[in-house]
């Protein structure tokens, strides 16, 4: 790269007026808070701890149900499980691969 030595003054350009005012540290004014963060994380934690109860509980009956011989899947609900399961991985497979 060849640097032209030929320059030229800016012109122009005109000062900014004055400078912004600074509050001193500690100043009453803006302030950054987690408090809404932590809120929503009790939430989201209580939420979990809700679900996975439930899930518990119905992980539980159908042991009961197999243990029992009276649980009985639907063979055509457990295809199409699959099949769209697959059906997922194959388009995830084509997004990233393509």
């Amino acid at each position: 790269m060849k640097v032209d030595s030929n320059t030229k003054a800016v012109a122009g350009v005109d000062r900014a007026s004055g400078t912004p005012e600074l509050k001193p540290i500690g100043a009453k004014g803006d302030r950054v808070t987690v408090e809404e963060t932590r809120q929503v994380a009790q939430l989201a934690a209580a939420a979990s701890r809700e679900s996975n109860a439930g899930r518990a509980a119905r992980l539980r009956s159908i042991e009961a149900a197999v243990r029992s011989g009276a649980y009985r899947p639907s063979p055509g609900r457990i295809a199409d499980e699959i099949l769209a399961a697959a059906e997922i991985d194959a388009r995830l497979r084509a997004l990233f691969n393509g």
